[in-house]
């Protein structure tokens, strides 16, 4: 999954002031990140470079992968040359220009970017929020209100029968490939709820045996995915969603037309249940 990043390693720590110079300058522009552009590879661009031929307005640390800190910058000026570009970001979770390590890392630096460009005033008094001096938070100068980062918790759903999976279709999304179910979890609901409501809602179905299977940090739409497998209980007649799915249907093992991608926990556990099938004979 994307995450695994191993040898290399991302620190989300909260550092004090670091030192920029080294490090990794990171700019988003609407839902696109400058790149610097190496012939047939991407990378995240030198602070210092960027420090030097743009100028930095302002800075935030963000987090640090492996030696090197990433900085969420403002730029003085803004020109473009044949050395950077900016990339749509959701298209780059799956673009091997760019190193993996470093992809995960903007995953992580645009849950944070969003998470600051969202909460600029105090929701309490209205108050323009300031930087936490010693923590990863933002604080109210006027009525001392501190605001966390957010991590909204969402579920990915294996439904099983037999030796048959459900693999669904987006509605009105640009992802039109292959997914499992998913939704966010609400309030005051556990997860395990959330995977019984859901297919309810966009299937029609029951389950039962719902088995957490493994977690992959999200980061572009600032959330938590959380795995489930389970059972169908009772009818398998499909009553789609029209709105959220664009098709839904039972597929045999020898049917399921994706593989693992090596990237999202979707994929992984639909090459599990297709792969491994004695991982799911009690069911």
């Amino acid at each position: 999954m994307i995450h695994n990043i191993a040898p290399h390693k991302l620190d989300n720590s909260f550092k004090i002031t670091p030192d920029p110079s080294g490090g990794l300058a990171v700019l988003f522009q609407e839902s696109k990140v400058l790149l610097e552009i190496r012939g047939e590879q991407l990378c995240i661009p030198s602070y210092d470079k960027i420090a030097e031929k743009y100028g930095v307005a302002r800075q935030q640390f963000l987090c640090s992968l492996d030696q090197q800190d990433l900085f969420l910058v403002e730029l003085t000026k803004m020109y473009l040359d044949a050395s950077y570009d900016f990339f749509p970001i959701r298209s780059l979770r799956r673009d091997q220009r760019l190193s993996r390590e470093q992809r995960f890392a903007l995953m992580t630096a645009w849950h944070l970017y969003t998470w600051y460009h969202n909460n600029q005033y105090c929701g309490t008094c209205q108050t323009p929020l300031e930087y936490h001096k010693t923590m990863r938070a933002l604080v109210c100068p006027n009525c001392k209100r501190e605001i966390f980062p957010s991590i909204a918790p969402a579920v990915i759903i294996g439904v099983v029968d037999g030796d048959r999976i459900l693999l669904s279709k987006y509605a009105g999304r640009p992802y039109t490939g292959y997914a499992l179910l998913a939704g966010f979890t609400e309030i005051g609901e556990t997860p395990e709820e959330t995977v019984a409501r859901e297919v309810m809602e966009e299937v029609g179905l029951r389950v039962k045996n719902i088995r957490y299977y493994k977690s992959q940090p999200g980061g572009i739409d600032s959330n938590l995915l959380l795995g489930f497998f389970c059972q169908l209980d009772g009818s398998n007649q499909i009553t789609r969603d029209t709105e959220e799915l664009a098709m839904a249907n039972w597929f045999q093992r020898e049917e399921i037309p994706v593989e693992d991608d090596n990237y999202s926990l979707t994929f992984e556990m639909i090459a599990l249940f297709k792969n491994h099938p004695d991982l799911f004979q009690t069911e």
